[in-house]
């Protein structure tokens, strides 16, 4: 199942060296002792063995039983005893051994999905969970920037506990979430500095320009929106249909602009743009245009909401300042 919000190479851009916090315990392989049976040896008192490993090789699922451990690399963990039984046709002593408590992949897993519970343990209850995907991010992903941010570092905090709690890297990575400074991504957004896509302020009622598309030689854009949206919520297109130059104190008798909705709707069909007025767009908005060269085809989204502010306080989380 994927993972809420991000993915491993997120947790590795906040964190370069994070697949070395992969949970391995070494094994000392020169207590490993023979038992009789051919290529079979055994290590006592060696703690819980989920996953083997034979020289940064995973050896796969343990056996059922201890019969089973018949073929090189075959291996066995009786939790009863604390005993592990392996098969191997080289001398274990001169092999190095690993023990996990499970696959890198669901490891992987975990820390991502204790990441995203911890994250969503720092927003305010009326955020929704899990938090909607933003329609507009400029990296192309799902998730707002500083929703994957947070989350990839407190992933890596979780790997990091996980694996070697005392480590330098650990501080670094909470230093970033939270700091005295204030300037950690948690104090931020617990300030209100973030303002999420899902989040609206009175701002949204009047519509946000978002640029999809537009030519090297444009110059002219939609400036600012008026008005208050009559709807819940709509994402309108705004399309250069005929391209040319405005210049202020000149009529334009050339460039139009279109606009249609989400399903393809027209809303406007090629008007004049007129920049010394105000035009409507659609659902009660309307957008003012700056003077410039337009060339056909150049888009913008308008979004808008028809919302009163609902950002809000976070609640709080146990990390300690650094």
């Amino acid at each position: 199942m994927a993972q809420p919000y991000i993915s491993w190479s997120d947790v590795r851009s906040v964190l370069a060296n994070v697949d070395s916090y992969d949970s391995k315990i070494a094994l000392p392989e020169q207590d490993f002792t023979a038992t009789g049976d051919t290529n079979e040896y055994a290590l006592d008192d060696c703690g819980y063995v989920g996953r083997l490993y034979r020289n940064g090789v995973d050896l796969g699922d343990a056996k059922g039983l201890v019969s089973g451990v018949v073929g090189d690399g075959d291996w066995f963990y009786d939790d009863e005893d604390d005993k592990l039984t392996i098969n191997s046709t080289a001398d274990p002593t001169g092999l190095r051994w690993e023990a996990a408590t499970d696959t890198l992949a669901n490891l992987q897993a975990l820390y991502m999905n204790k990441g995203a519970e911890m994250f969503e343990g720092i927003l305010d209850p009326r955020f929704p969970r899990p938090l909607p995907k933003s329609s507009r991010t400029y990296s192309g992903g799902d998730y707002e920037a500083p929703v994957v941010n947070t989350c990839a570092l407190f992933a890596a905090r979780e790997a990091i506990l996980a694996t070697d709690p005392g480590s330098p890297d650990l501080m670094r990575i909470e230093n970033q979430l939270l700091n005295e400074a204030g300037t950690g991504i948690v104090d931020m957004i617990r300030a209100g500095t973030f303002k999420f896509g899902f989040e609206t302020t009175e701002s949204d009622k009047e519509g946000e320009i978002v640029e999809v598309t537009t030519n090297a030689a444009t110059t002219g854009y939609p400036k600012e929106t008026f008005g208050e949206c009559t709807v819940q919520f709509a994402r309108l297109k705004v399309t250069i249909g005929t391209g040319g130059t405005i210049t202020w104190g000149t009529a334009n008798t050339t460039v139009t602009y279109g606009v249609t909705d989400a399903d393809g709707n027209t809303i406007v069909s090629d008007d004049l743009i007129d920049i010394t007025q105000i035009q409507p767009v659609g659902y009660g908005v309307s957008i003012a245009w700056a003077d410039g060269v337009y060339t056909a085809n150049d888009a913008w989204y308008i979004y808008m909401r028809q919302h009163s502010t609902t950002s809000g306080p976070v609640g709080s989380i146990g990390l300690r300042r650094v």
